[in-house]
């Protein structure tokens, strides 16, 4: 039997960058993984919350991500989300890995939000606005990933749009003040990442080319986005199925006539047809509607074997 790496938060971080998570999913859509493979993930019912189980497969790696997700976790002084991720070895069948299950969660999940649209910011030289609805952990990993992946391209000029601010964010503008609206009406990219469980963004408070990234909610009766925000847009989901089980904004839009099933495009044909030159030809908006895939995380915890832990 292998040995078994015990892999924390900041050795996790240390082993992989924002940029090389984005690059490592992109890199296994090119080789040809499809996430209509991916295994079901289950939750269940627990004292105190949600038990969340996440298998995922892929040649060379498989593994599980056990989490728990607590109900009231501000009250109780708790993290929302916690747990470890077991990888093995696809050819010995042994354990190789116990990873940080929230770090693996918190490095992956801006890795997937970026992968689905990096060919569309990588086709200017400048800068660009982006907008974060949101201010927890989630948000800023964002940010990071995003400068992380654009760094030597183009700058990035980020503004946090809140209930409040932490302290620490460099720009920010209270929810629903003419700040935040000027900001998200002038955004290239507009990332959120809350905790809504209703529209917190709108069609008229956009560009029409403006690009979103939706990852917020994960239930079929969430939403961080208006259904009119996906009228005439291009719309990209991880998986179709996965979105029209998951995904309430996507669900909820389809609901209301806003767009069809038809018009979903899966994250694997969309890195399929990313060239060099479709941001100059693209004309109108682009959703990106994300809710988390167990074959994301089974593709970063590879990569975080594969690479020593930097000093």
């Amino acid at each position: 039997m292998s040995s078994l790496e015990i892999i924390g938060q900041d050795d996790l971080f240390s082993r992989v960058r924002p940029a090389e998570a984005v690059e490592a999913l992109l890199a296994a859509l090119a080789d040809g993984f499809d996430p209509a493979d991916d295994l079901p993930r289950t939750r269940y019912d627990v004292a105190g919350g949600e038990l969340m189980l996440m298998p995922a497969t892929t040649s060379r790696f498989f593994g599980v991500k056990v989490l728990s997700l607590a109900d009231d976790a501000a009250e109780r002084n708790i993290p929302l989300i916690q747990g470890s991720y077991l990888l093995f070895d696809a050819q010995s069948m042994a354990p190789v890995a116990v990873i940080d299950g929230a770090a693996l969660t918190a490095l992956r999940t801006p890795a997937v939000s970026l992968a689905g649209v990096k060919h569309l910011l990588m086709g200017s030289n400048e800068p660009l606005a982006a907008v974060i609805l949101g201010t927890g952990l989630q948000a800023r990993h964002h940010e990071a990933t995003l400068r992380d992946v654009l760094d030597g391209v183009r700058g990035v000029e980020v503004t946090y749009v809140g209930r409040s601010n932490p302290g620490e964010l460099g720009s920010w503008a209270e929810s629903g003040s003419e700040a935040a609206d000027a900001a998200l009406k002038a955004a290239d990219l507009v990332i959120t990442a809350t905790s809504a469980t209703a529209p917190i963004v709108s069609a008229k408070q956009l560009r029409e080319d403006a690009i979103v990234v939706a990852m917020g909610a994960h239930t079929a009766d969430t939403r961080e986005l208006a259904g009119d925000v996906f009228e005439g847009a291009t719309v990209i989901v991880e998986d179709i199925a996965v979105a029209l089980r998951e995904a309430g904004d996507v669900i909820q839009a389809i609901d209301e006539g806003f767009i069809c099933r038809t018009d979903l495009v899966g994250l694997k044909d969309a890195v399929r047809m990313q060239t060099d030159r479709q941001e100059a030809e693209r004309t109108g908006r682009v959703v990106f509607k994300t809710t988390g895939m167990p074959w994301e995380d089974v593709v970063v915890a590879g990569s975080a074997l594969a690479k020593p832990a930097t000093t």
